[in-house]
């Protein structure tokens, strides 16, 4: 690739020199180690190597500027200035003479009063939608299409497009998103642009608040904005869904959101089912209870492969009794789990106890098998193949949290003897139990060496201290 730049007289140590993202969705940065300072009227060319994980810096020329003679032209970008706004309340139910709701000839949505019109009716099953272009929903209240009595079952289609000016501020029946419950249908192509999104309680997301029935969610990005919902234990928040019951979230991208909630997910909040190549970048993830990277709490059989979360920040505040903090999986409590090829470029906040319960690990803070009535471990497992931690464990006020001499050091509070268990890889895995397999999976042991690689389990192989920098 060749790469143009104009950095002006130069560049602050940490400051992002470079931004790539792969086809997959990865982001990857470079950033200088030193402050650079480029001399006037001289050229640089800077050779960098492009991996799958990171972006070096091999060499460094100086040259005598000259001028090509060629421009280029950078574009225009995206703006919903010019796209029609939504009033607030109207509904337009036309779309229903512009197609016939079936795969080969949808119903195409163009303006915010169709929008509304979706949710105006209301009682869709498998009826297909498809925007023909961006829509601005002009910031005023938003009610989800569906609910938990009539929850959408139709097919939806951003087919590239991008939805401004998302609001929600008000209960809205416990589930909160440009959608409500989406059960069994399929959402895909769509991105939601600068979101803000506030639920009193339930499960609550970006693209929907719960996606249950086998439904997938498909190629959707969130740019920026927020959401959250309150610290409540049933309240869950995540990027693109609160909720998943058994359903697909896959090739989607969140980045520069705030996620705020009892649970609090970069993807999704809480639940089961399967995750595939998602991506969380630059994001705030504020937890009461339940925090990762990924997905703050698993209830049930899971399979999460090739998702990741770079630059962002994970907070459990300690509101509850017991909090759960991973970069990928807060908690995970199913019978059956299987994590591979996933990433967490992450660091994790921990409050100071005070006497509660923490458990939290740079890939998993707590993984519990949930044996049936039986004790049969035959159908039971727990596998993490190929996952990382990149990262560093802080407390609130900013100091390192290490271990030394059997004792956590700046992590007890005020009151002493909480069950304290923070892993550089893992928190606690249930002793109960062997059925899990741990293989190549590893930490960066620069910034979180000190600590326990897993705490209360004996791990021979499967996880190694890697050396990749602070």
């Amino acid at each position: 690739y060749d790469c143009i730049f104009f950095p002006g007289d130069g560049q602050t140590a940490g400051q992002k020199m470079l931004t790539v993202e792969m086809s997959d969705g990865t982001v990857l940065t470079y950033s200088s180690s030193s402050d650079l300072t480029f001399e006037s009227g001289k050229s640089y060319t800077m050779k960098m190597y492009l991996g799958r994980l990171a972006i070096e810096l091999k060499e460094v020329t100086l040259d005598p500027w000259t001028d090509s003679g060629t421009e280029i032209d950078g574009g225009t970008g995206s703006d919903s200035s010019d796209l029609p706004v939504w009033d607030g309340s109207s509904s337009d139910f036309s779309f229903l003479t512009n197609g016939n709701g079936l795969l080969s000839d949808p119903y195409i949505i163009t303006t915010g009063e169709q929008l509304h019109g979706i949710f105006e009716r209301g009682d869709w099953n498998r009826q297909y939608f498809k925007l023909g272009n961006s829509i601005d929903l002009g910031g005023h209240e938003w009610t989800p299409i569906g609910n938990s009595t009539t929850p959408f079952k139709g097919h939806f289609d951003g087919n590239g497009y991008t939805i401004y000016g998302l609001l929600i501020q008000n209960d809205v029946n416990g589930y909160a998103g440009l959608f409500g419950k989406v059960e069994g249908s399929k959402i895909s192509g769509l991105s939601v642009k600068n979101a803000d999104i506030r639920n009193q309680s339930g499960n609550t997301g970006i693209i929907c608040g719960e996606l249950a029935g086998g439904g997938v969610i498909s190629n959707c990005s969130v740019l920026g904005g927020s959401v959250s919902t309150s610290t409540s234990p049933s309240s869950s928040a995540g990027g693109i869904c609160g909720s998943n019951s058994s359903s697909t979230i896959k090739y989607c991208n969140v980045r520069g959101i705030t996620i705020k909630g009892a649970y609090a997910g970069g993807i999704c909040g809480q639940g089961s089912g399967t995750l595939e190549s998602c991506t969380v970048y630059d994001t705030q993830l504020t937890a009461s209870s339940h925090g990762g990277g990924i997905v703050s709490k698993i209830t049930g059989d899971s399979e999460i492969m090739d998702c990741r979360i770079y630059e962002s920040d994970l907070y459990c505040t300690l509101e509850s009794m017991h909090a759960y903090a991973g970069g990928l999986i807060g908690l995970e409590n199913t019978k059956q789990l299987t994590v591979s090829d996933c990433t967490a470029s992450i660091d994790i906040r921990l409050a100071k106890s005070k006497g509660r319960n923490i458990y939290a690990g740079g890939i998993a803070g707590y993984v519990n098998q949930n044996l049936d009535a039986s004790n049969s471990n035959s159908n039971t497992y727990s596998n993490f193949t190929n996952c990382h931690f990149n990262g560093k464990f802080i407390n609130d006020e900013d100091e390192i949290i290490d271990f030394n001499e059997g004792s956590y050091i700046n992590i007890n509070g005020e009151v002493d003897e909480p069950t304290i268990l923070i892993g550089a890889a893992f928190g606690f895995i249930s002793s109960n139990n062997a059925l899990y397999t741990l293989k190549s999976c590893g930490y960066n042991a620069d910034k979180s060496g000190g600590l326990p690689v897993a705490c209360d389990v004996t791990i021979d192989s499967g996880i190694t201290a890697e050396h990749l920098g602070n």
